[in-house]
């Protein structure tokens, strides 16, 4: 950032969702827009990527000469991952995370699961269920761009291309409706 390098980690919860800290300064930072939201650097933005979710089966799938680096959690993540994954049906948010949320969209309930797909000043969001009830696969245009939603079948998520450039890939994340639509409070909902 301006020349320097800066060190960054979670510092704390807004909107349901992590917030990010340099140690240089101690400025906060949206980890999904790249702003500085609080502290010296305010209103500074950083560089941000498409973010792909996936899961190891779908990695090996693409990467044919993947490493793959095991990580063993303490047994309280164990247990925290266990209870909050006991259903896709009854997810929940941990406690405190409610306690950081603004007023909630109601459009969809909050733990839905979806991709949201960011072009500029244009924001969409692509419930999982929607892609799926779509047969596994959206064409949309968003801002004159024509969009590919399709669902990863190794990955079992949604992820975006633009239908005219299979290499060029959209900002776009997966996400629960609460955190995009807090993050990006006049977003759309795709509906068919």
């Amino acid at each position: 950032m301006n020349g320097k390098v800066h060190h960054f980690g979670p510092r704390g919860l807004y909107d349901g969702m992590v917030l990010i800290s340099d140690d240089e300064t101690n400025s906060y930072w949206n980890h999904v827009t790249g702003e500085c939201v609080y502290g010296e650097l305010e209103g500074e933005r950083l560089q941000t990527f498409p973010i792909e979710h996936t899961t190891v089966k779908a990695a090996m799938n693409k990467y044919k000469d993947l490493k793959i680096a095991l990580f063993n959690p303490s047994i309280k993540m164990k247990l925290l991952s266990f209870v909050m994954t006991r259903g896709k049906k009854k997810s929940f948010l941990p406690p405190g995370f409610e306690q950081t949320m603004g007023v909630l969209d109601d459009r969809l309930p909050k733990m839905s699961s979806g991709l949201g797909v960011i072009l500029g000043e244009h924001q969409r969001f692509y419930p999982v269920d929607t892609v799926k009830s779509k047969g596994g696969t959206i064409y949309d245009s968003i801002h004159g761009r024509t969009v590919t939603v399709q669902l990863n079948p190794d990955a079992g998520v949604p992820q975006a291309t633009f239908t005219d450039n299979q290499v060029e890939k959209p900002m776009q994340l997966f996400t629960r409706w609460y955190g995009f639509s807090l993050t990006y409070p006049n977003c759309e909902v795709y509906d068919g």
